[in-house]
């Protein structure tokens, strides 16, 4: 249906972000598998590495961040899988911070 060019064009749409596999579903009237198909080809392409993928916490947010603040984010996400081993996590921030338990919840 698509050539290879259109493929990984619409992969690397997703990859960067500009479409959301929904809006790219209904846009090229594809299944969310073929979508996934065309970003692990447009990951091929640009040699990326498995299992890395855009989102909030991307490399790419890192590599624009300071010594200091990486320093930082590090320590937190220290902090946080240290928290998790120890069976809880942290919701909210300062007064309104609540440790919840997590030892009930399924991690599968």
């Amino acid at each position: 249906m698509y050539t290879r060019e259109q493929r990984i064009d619409i992969g690397k749409k997703i990859y960067d972000q500009e479409l959301s596999y929904k809006d790219a579903m209904k846009m090229f009237n594809v299944a969310r598998p073929t979508l996934v198909t065309y970003v692990n080809l447009y990951k091929a392409t640009i040699n990326a590495p498995k299992g890395l993928r855009p989102s909030s916490n991307s490399v790419r947010d890192y590599l624009s961040l300071i010594k200091k603040e990486l320093i930082y984010e590090l320590m937190n996400k220290d902090i946080e899988l240290e928290r998790l081993k120890k069976g809880y996590a942290v919701r909210g921030v300062g007064a309104k911070k609540v440790f919840v338990s997590i030892r009930d919840v399924n991690m599968k």
